[in-house]
């Protein structure tokens, strides 16, 4: 209601008053900040890329998330999107009870798709120092390309004596919060990558600084996801791809998870590579009569 009847002239002074009206919810601030962008995009007829800056590719890798927590079901399902979809990159949950269960199976993942594609594994906070200390050398062995946020987010001074026995990437995720704790983590050196996550960030507007924080810190760059439909993918991939380099690619799989999207034409991903949007606005179109469907099967 805050947005009715305001006049929108551009990104920055909307994503600024978004700011200002909504606090403590980057998510329905990325939300709203993404349909301005289509908006915006739409109102001059031409791709929204152009008013991040320009695209600087045209296709960005996507890994997939193998999360199934069997050894066999999560070869066996990356055999079928290496095979079907081209995937040249795995991530991989990690975080159960049994740690070394847990581990013996990325490392058994790492084995399987040796030479063929990387593995990216993401502890969601999950462990301490001591655990982190223990088993991220075996994994780094065994080939392991990054572990994402191993430690509690608050821990910076723990992360950065980790990385600090490690050669292996570490990537920063929930300790993302704003600029502020980017910076922080960027001049403590506890990570040597950046997930970026416009829903997390609080929109395009957001994820740009940080991207722009990493940059200058010589800090390498992730495109994260929240498993969005085709809608908030193409505007995710229209971000990341006007950022010069996203070094360890992206996680775009979003539609390839859903049992319905919300578009005519979802998002496409060739030979492992996600095709980036080229029409006006986000690029895509709106499906309002598969929208009124799943909005009338809700109510019923």
């Amino acid at each position: 209601p805050a947005i009715i009847g305001r006049p929108i002239a551009g990104l920055e002074m909307a994503s600024n008053f978004l700011c200002q009206v909504v606090r403590g919810n980057s998510a329905s601030r990325s939300a709203v900040e993404m349909a301005i962008l289509d908006l915006l995009g739409r109102r001059l007829g031409v791709s929204s890329v152009h008013l991040l800056g320009g695209a600087c590719c045209t296709e960005i890798p996507v890994a997939w998330t193998l999360s199934t927590g069997s050894v066999e079901e999560d070869i066996s399902e990356g055999e079928r999107a290496y095979l079907t979809r081209g995937h040249r990159r795995f991530k991989v949950k990690l975080g159960r009870k049994d740690v070394a269960d847990d581990v013996a199976r990325v490392v058994s993942i790492i084995e399987a798709f040796r030479g063929r594609a990387g593995v990216i594994a993401d502890v969601n906070q999950g462990w301490d120092e001591v655990t982190a200390l223990r088993y991220l050398p075996v994994l780094q062995e065994a080939g392991l390309e990054a572990i994402e946020q191993p430690l509690p987010s608050h821990d910076i001074e723990g992360i950065l004596r980790v990385r600090n026995r490690l050669s292996i990437e570490v990537i920063a995720d929930e300790v993302l919060t704003d600029s502020a704790s980017a910076f922080l983590v960027a001049r403590s050196g506890a990570a040597s990558a950046f997930s970026l996550k416009p829903n997390r960030d609080g929109g395009a507007t957001n994820t740009k600084r940080l991207a722009a924080i990493a940059h200058a810190g010589g800090i390498k760059l992730y495109g994260g996801t929240a498993l969005e439909t085709s809608i908030g993918t193409a505007a995710s991939a229209l971000i990341f791809s006007s950022i010069p380099e996203l070094h360890l690619g992206s996680e775009l799989f979003g539609p390839l998870r859903l049992a319905d999207d919300l578009v005519k034409k979802p998002i496409k991903i060739l030979e492992g590579l996600l095709q980036l949007p080229t029409g006006v606005g986000l690029g895509v179109e709106l499906d309002e009569e598969r929208v009124s469907s799943l909005v009338a099967r809700r109510r019923t």
